[in-house]
């Protein structure tokens, strides 16, 4: 039975959100952007996963040829990564554009107006994770002026500082500030492309070492691609781990076991799904698959 989408309150709704949970098919919440009230000539499909008051998990689509309009923002940091296709932002206040290919990142940070196109073949395929909050209540903040910065017409918007933007990849010492340090990202007004020669790499784990990409790691949350091996003495493994805030584990493609160390309880993450685990809560995750595994893993706090 789908769950009606509450923003803020998903799948949760009532309690205390202290289990995990894992959200499979049935329990992700569908909706189209913008609503009818704002007109619905170009936009895009989503399915939120999870949605509280410290962050929100979904995917979304754009069909070829596409795009959603008009220009929204949030209350919070957003972190896009794209599983599929190719998606072109463009930011309507400073015309900074930036096509984001397969497997690479883009930080949009609190109050950035945003437009997505598909000039592609294919749909893209996004996944979208934001914190602290989506929207202050239960509806988009929106640009309804519709004014855009863009070529030969740049009459409208703010010019940009690109010394602000990064020009290397990352290292162990950025977590925390990564690309970009928090405050001055969202004073920025910019977008921070993370393609794959920018991200922050690091070895996860001493006993069972497995390769962690960081898209971003700020004081609102962190967002890392994993590569757990296949094969090994049993399985390959990570160490066991907790967060100090709440994470949400997704997986594309493929299949992942957790070991929940505190009820001994074991969830797979298939297809599409995601794993919900509160903060303070200790977990491994092992692959018994024949193919390396990617979740990507996004924590508010690490």
């Amino acid at each position: 039975m789908q769950s009606k989408l509450i923003f803020q309150n998903h799948p949760y709704t009532e309690g205390p959100r202290d289990k995990v949970m894992l959200i499979t098919r049935d329990l992700v919440a569908p909706f189209i952007y913008p609503t009818p009230e704002i007109g619905m000539d170009c936009s895009d499909i989503s399915y939120i996963y999870v949605s509280t008051e410290e962050f929100t998990a979904s995917w979304y689509t754009v069909a070829p040829g596409s795009r959603f309009e008009p220009a929204d923002y949030h209350a919070g940091d957003e972190v896009y990564f794209v599983l599929e296709g190719t998606l072109t932002m463009l930011n309507t206040s400073t015309g900074q554009t930036v096509s984001v290919h397969e497997g690479e990142g883009l930080l949009m940070p609190m109050g950035t107006p945003h437009i997505g196109y598909n000039f592609g073949t294919v749909p893209t395929k996004t996944a979208a994770f934001l914190a602290p909050k989506i929207f202050a209540d239960q509806s988009f903040p929106t640009d309804t002026i519709g004014k855009m910065k863009v070529y030969k017409h740049t009459d409208f918007g703010q010019p940009y500082d690109t010394s602000l933007l990064p020009a290397r990849a990352g290292v162990l010492d950025d977590l925390g500030a990564w690309p970009v340090e928090g405050a001055a990202g969202r004073a920025s007004n910019l977008f921070y492309h993370v393609p794959e020669n920018r991200k922050l790499l690091a070895i996860g784990g001493v006993d069972n070492p497995v390769l962690l990409k960081f898209i971003v790691s700020n004081d609102f949350l962190n967002l890392a691609e994993m590569i757990l091996p296949s094969g090994g003495k049993g399985a390959r493994m990570t160490d066991p781990d907790s967060h100090e805030g709440d994470c949400a584990i997704y997986m594309h493609k493929g299949c992942l076991s957790v070991l929940i160390h505190d009820t001994n309880e074991t969830f797979q993450i298939r297809d599409d799904e995601v794993l919900f685990i509160p903060k303070h809560t200790t977990y491994q995750l092992f692959n018994y698959e024949s193919e390396p595994q990617h979740p990507l893993i996004c924590t508010v706090k690490l």
